[in-house]
């Protein structure tokens, strides 16, 4: 099993690295005083599959709707190789 491990902070004026596909640092949302997500930092390399598991409110398709740009972060930033969004 491959361990995971949080990839380093960049600065908006860094590309992201040709062997990622996905990246997201410090990602958070809330609807009113509910923390959907609390800081997701994430580093999917090219050729990975992805699988998300957890409990029941855990902030899984709410990653995953900000992840496909169906919903905006209110803070931190992801990126994939076509899409970059920062709050």
């Amino acid at each position: 099993m491959r361990q995971v491990s949080n990839p380093p902070r960049r600065t908006d004026s860094e590309p992201m690295p040709t062997d990622s596909v996905i990246q997201a640092e410090g990602l958070e949302k809330r609807y009113g005083e509910t923390v959907a997500l609390a800081g997701i930092d994430l580093d999917v390399p090219a050729g990975a599959i992805l699988g998300m598991l957890g409990p029941n409110g855990a902030g899984k398709t709410t990653a995953v709707r900000i992840l496909t740009t169906l919903a905006l972060p209110d803070g931190g930033s992801c990126a994939s190789r076509r899409l970059r969004r920062r709050h």
